[in-house]
């Protein structure tokens, strides 16, 4: 599976081609309408010499925002917007014909702005990246704790014209078991922007060989939980089919109001498991809150296609609890 790029991406590609010499503009969604293919503030960086990362539509518009930038950057222009839509001339060239429209801020980066959003969201911490929108100024993109006006998927632009991206923490998944099936999972999600811990006391199941790239706690979730903060931007899914690890795994993570809890097992052994969750003291509504057996209904039977299933299902609940 090819990975796909985050913001965090995003951002730390442009500030290593500015760390490396090259001149770099940032191209921000700040409004959509209509059937517009990425919400408000997707984002793509662009290097002088055409290179770029990221994307602000399903590859529709980039072709016209690369160019138009780098006719920007030539001219030395301090920024500019760009609309693309139906009601353009250019509609049909740049593939908004579906009845989409699209409106981008294009601004040369500044290095110490990208470092200090990548500093907060490495540190899990909300941060917000002020746009001026106002073409005479000769600077204008800052980073910020606050702002006036809560961005929508639609709409990025505040009272008096300018926009604020905001960058929230990316949801962290919580594997208990590290098994074949989420061997399979953890690419899956970590090419959405999810960062995934794989827990398991077992130490030969966490072995270097097995993984790549993923944090391994060799321990049991009741060691490891209590002292993660748990909120409702992470998710729990249980893998290892033992319930001496499985439960209170669960347990936790229900108490914590995590976005999404996950189960693997049987209908049947399901029973059983909400059967000794009530012993321990849930309630039936927080037991209901449990995906078992785990993932979405698609036919799933190997460890690939089970692992499918539970992306799948993460990525719905991830969208509604938002």
């Amino acid at each position: 599976m090819t990975m796909a790029v985050t913001d965090l991406e995003v951002l730390e590609t442009a500030l290593h081609w500015m760390n490396s010499g090259h001149t770099v503009a940032l191209a921000t969604v700040v409004e959509t309408w209509g059937s517009a293919p990425r919400k408000a503030g997707a984002q793509l960086a662009i290097r002088e010499d055409g290179l770029f990362v990221g994307s602000v539509s399903g590859g529709c518009v980039e072709g016209a925002v690369i160019q138009e930038t780098l006719g920007l950057l030539v001219e030395e222009k301090t920024g500019h917007l760009l609309t693309f839509g139906v009601s353009t001339e250019d509609a049909w060239a740049v593939g908004l014909s579906c009845g989409g429209n699209i409106s981008i801020w294009v601004e040369e980066a500044q290095a110490k702005v990208l470092e200090q959003l990548i500093e907060n969201i490495q540190h899990r911490k909300p941060v917000g990246l002020f746009l001026s929108m106002n073409e005479t100024e000769t600077s204008r993109m800052t980073v910020c704790s606050q702002w006036s006006q809560k961005p929508t998927a639609k709409s990025l632009i505040q009272p008096g014209g300018s926009a604020f991206v905001v960058y929230q923490p990316s949801p962290r998944l919580f594997i208990v078991g590290a098994v074949h099936i989420a061997q399979a999972l953890v690419p899956m999600v970590q090419s959405i922007g999810c960062e995934v811990v794989i827990i398991d006391p077992r130490a030969i199941f966490l072995e270097s060989e097995r993984w790549s790239g993923v944090e391994r706690i060799s321990g049991f979730p009741e060691e490891y939980f209590p002292n993660q903060r748990l909120s409702t931007n992470d998710a729990v899914v249980a893998l290892s089919h033992n319930p001496t690890f499985d439960d209170e795994a669960l347990y936790l993570a229900l108490k914590a109001g995590v976005f999404y809890v996950g189960a693997l097992g049987s209908r049947k052994n399901h029973v059983k498991r909400c059967q000794r969750l009530l012993q321990k003291g849930l309630s039936i509504q927080e037991i209901e809150r449990i995906r078992g057996p785990v993932g979405l209904d698609i036919g799933a039977q190997t460890p690939a296609e089970i692992a499918v299933s539970i992306a799948a299902e993460l990525i719905q609940h991830y969208r509604a609890a938002r």
